[in-house]
């Protein structure tokens, strides 16, 4: 009769692997992993050229919709006043209270 010390196991055997064997599978595994980085870069060559032309496509008629290349912006990069890029709201400042000890409201 074979003892484990009580231990069942979970059904796992544990085998020698030949040297050509473990060599074999390790090469299989970066042939694999190089096949896979050529693809992506294969796809990347086709999408990221394709991405700046729709975007370069994008923009311009952006602009041309606008009838002025620099419609409703300043040389700063900021938008005119009154125009549809201003956030206006409410705010109130949080400082701390000396008078009792806690946080107010200015």
């Amino acid at each position: 009769m074979v003892q484990n010390g009580g231990f069942q196991g979970f059904g796992y055997r544990v085998v020698r692997l030949p040297r050509w064997a473990a060599f074999l599978i390790v090469a299989a595994s970066v042939l694999v992993g190089l096949l896979f980085m050529v693809l992506a870069a294969g796809i990347a060559l086709i999408v990221v050229p394709v991405v700046l032309v729709a975007g370069a496509i994008a923009a311009w008629f952006g602009r041309r919709r606008n009838g002025n290349f620099n419609a409703g912006h300043h040389r700063s990069g900021h938008s005119a006043a009154g125009g549809g890029d201003v956030v206006e709201g409410e705010y109130i400042v949080l400082d701390r209270d000396r008078t009792n000890g806690g946080y107010g409201r200015r």
